[in-house]
């Protein structure tokens, strides 16, 4: 008896032809199934809220106009502050400014004197 030969067939197993067959599923399946994972949330747009914050208050200078004599503030410190320093004095300086006399007087940790002072006109 002769064996009939037919053309394109293979010899495979039961086993294989089950896998390809799956793979062939898996892959034309719709791209929904393929998948089950969670979905991926889209970003939510961040909401920023615009604070106004209170306008910052700042003093430039303050000027004194006494009986013809115009000086600021800080300029009556950096003389006293240099005053203080030739006399070879350190610790915390109050400052009291008189009018009348035109003189700005400093204690030195709490300890003054007559000596202690800085003429307005010489500023």
């Amino acid at each position: 008896m002769r064996k009939k030969r037919t053309r394109g067939t293979s010899t495979t197993t039961a086993q294989e032809k089950v896998t390809v067959t799956a793979q062939k599923e898996v892959m034309n399946a719709p791209a929904e199934e393929k998948k089950e994972t969670a979905p991926v949330k889209e970003p939510e747009a961040e909401i920023k809220e615009t604070v106004k914050e209170p306008a910052k208050t700042r003093i430039g200078n303050v000027k004194l106009e006494i009986f013809e004599t115009n000086v600021t503030l800080k300029d009556v410190e950096k003389a006293v502050k240099k005053d203080a320093a030739d006399r070879n004095l350190a610790g915390k300086i109050d400052i009291y400014l008189n009018a009348e006399k035109r003189a700005a007087y400093y204690t030195v940790d709490g300890i003054g004197s007559e000596e202690y002072k800085v003429e307005l006109n010489n500023i």
